[in-house]
Parts: C-alpha cells; sequence; structure tokens
C-alpha cells in the first residue's frame, strides 16, 4: 500500500558495521543446520535478508554475540513460517498445540527425545547459549515470554482455523505474545552483555514503554503484511480488526492503524522522560542507569530499525 512509506517514527536509524562479517557466518550456520530444505526455500529466506533487520535492530552488538542474535531473529522467523504453513494454524489447532508442545519441553528443561527436525534441534542450542548469558532473572523472564508466546500461538490457530477476527484490545494483549518483541529484548540484554535491574522490569511506566514497543513494531509489520495474512487466512492484523470494527475499507483501516503508531510513539516519548525523572530511575547505581539507557536505546533501535527493514522488503510484497 502506498500509505505504507508515511508511517513516521522519530527514532535514529543505526546500521551494525559488522553486518558483512556476520551475514556470511550465519548463511553458513543456516546451511550447516539443515534448516532450509531446497533451493526455492534458501531463495525466498535470502530475500527477506533477516541480518540486515538485525543489523537495524541490534546496532552495538558485535562478534560472537552478533553472530548469536543473527541466528535467533534468523531462527525465529523460520519457527513462525513453519507454524504458518497451510493446514497448520489455519486448519489445525491440534496441530499446532502438538508441535508448540516439544518446544515448550526443552523451554521446561525436560529432556527431549532427539528430535529429526532441525529447528527443533537448533532451538535446542540457542536456547543454551542465551542463558548461559542470562542472570537468574532474566532467564525466568525469558522463560516466561516464550511460554505467552506458544500460548498465543495456539489462540490464534484457534482464531484462524473459524475465522475469528478478535476485538482489537483482545487483538492486542494478543498480539504483544504472539509478536515475540518481549522476547527480542530480552534477547538484547542477553547479547548486549547488560541487565536492567528486577526492579526497573517491574515498574509500571517501564512496563508501559515495553508495550508501547510491542505494538509500534507488531502494527508496523501488520500495515506491510496485511495482504499476505489476508491471503493466508490470518485474522490476528490490526489492519483487518479495524476494518472489520470500524466497518470501514482496508485503505482507513491502514490510515487509523498509522494513527496508533503515531500516538504509541508520542506516548513513548512522555513515558520515557516521565520514568528518567523518577525516583525508581535516580535511586539507581550510576552502571545501573546506564543499563537502563541501553535498554531504552534497544528498544528505540527496534521501532526504527524495523520499519526501515519492512519498506523495501520482498517478504510483504
Amino acid at each position: 500500500m502506498s500509505s505504507n512509506t508515511r508511517i513516521n517514527i522519530p527514532f535514529r536509524l543505526a546500521t551494525n558495521a559488522d553486518l558483512a562479517r556476520a551475514k556470511a557466518n550465519h548463511s553458513q550456520w543456516v546451511e550447516t543446520a539443515g534448516l532450509l530444505g531446497d533451493p526455492a526455500a534458501q531463495k525466498t529466506y535470502e530475500a527477506a535478508d533477516f541480518p540486515l533487520l538485525v543489523a537495524y535492530t541490534y546496532p552495538s552488538v558485535h562478534g560472537p554475540h552478533l553472530d548469536l542474535i543473527m541466528n535467533l531473529i534468523g531462527w525465529s522467523f523460520l519457527l513462525d513460517d513453519s507454524l504458518d504453513r497451510q493446514g497448520i494454524r489455519q486448519a489445525s489447532p491440534a496441530a499446532t498445540e502438538h508441535t508448540l508442545n516439544t518446544y515448550r519441553k526443552i523451554l521446561d528443561g525436560n529432556r527431549a527425545e532427539p528430535s529429526a527436525d532441525p529447528l527443533v534441534t537448533a532451538w535446542k542450542s540457542l536456547l543454551l547459549c542465551v542463558h548461559e548469558r542470562s542472570s537468574e532473572d532474566l532467564k525466568a523472564r525469558h522463560r516466561r515470554h516464550w511460554e505467552d508466546l506458544f500460548d498465543a500461538f495456539h489462540r490464534e490457530a484457534k482464531n484462524n482455523a473459524g475465522g475469528i477476527v478478535p476485538t482489537f484490545p483482545e487483538y492486542l494483549e494478543l498480539r504483544r505474545a504472539a509478536g515475540g518483541m518481549e522476547i527480542c529484548l530480552d534477547w538484547a540484554e542477553a547479547v548486549g552483555d547488560f541487565e536492567v535491574p528486577s526492579s526497573v522490569h517491574s515498574n509500571p511506566d517501564f512496563l508501559r514503554l515495553r508495550e508501547y514497543t510491542d505494538d509500534v513494531v507488531t502494527m508496523t509489520n501488520d500495515i506491510f503484511s496485511v495482504q499476505k495474512e489476508a491471503q493466508a487466512g490470518n485474522t490476528d492484523n490490526a489492519v483487518l480488526v479495524l476494518a472489520l470494527q470500524e466497518q470501514c475499507s482496508w485503505e482507513r483501516a491502514t490510515e487509523l492503524t498509522q494513527k496508533l503508531i503515531e500516538q504509541d510513539v508520542a506516548q513513548y516519548q512522555t513515558t520515557e522522560a516521565r520514568f528518567l525523572e523518577s525516583g525508581c530511575f535516580a535511586q539507581l547505581a550510576l552502571h545501573e542507569q546506564s543499563n537502563v539507557h541501553r535498554f531504552l536505546d534497544a528498544m528505540k533501535h527496534w521501532m526504527r530499525g524495523s520499519l526501515e527493514w519492512h519498506r523495501n522488503n520482498p517478504r510483504y510484497k
């Protein structure tokens, strides 16, 4: 849609200088792990250029940490696509739940049966790498966000199979979990070699900042992917939800979604300023305040970088 280009997210766009090296390593990792079954799948995957998304959204991560986050992001898109195959989310919530239970067992630390699925094998290795870099608090938060995502995937499957379009409040709650942004923010800490204190992660304003980030990134994706989503029978898309709710065209619903994105960005800026003046922030040690600023930067890099990546990506054409 031509209106896509009117999305305005006024944060600085940065690009990771280590992109070329990490992209080559990622291509080798994907091939060695056997994650792409045929040349056509490889061509589609390479055209989507997930390493560029990582370069925009994690611009200050380098070396092995950049390699890890590139593999994590690439793998997560492959997982999502594997569940979006015809007949999985759309027609068989039970099949989706069965697949997700395999990943749940590994997340819970249970000994899983050896799997012939390269995605499952890669998940075991990637999860271990993340948790090796995480405190107990971060590991617990990371597990909880994955549990929320798995539950949301199953609910999406039920909606899609039944042709159910959620209300907008239902959509927001579901998309915040299924979009995976909370997990991507956990990864920002794990690969960035920093962590924000638990007192900050439980602060109401800080939680709102995470929600604004979730919503901006996912609604941006919804605008660019609406045609693909509708053709596949996926109903949890802001444009589709608003078109039904407001009884309007997709074009008008896209404009409404863009306005919501702009409102969320403005609310993010106001809330960030208020949080940085709060007692919660003031009582932190200087190194903890520095870590908070790094996390705030991570959220803004995701909002702005994701928009840039979507603008010319063939995945959504």
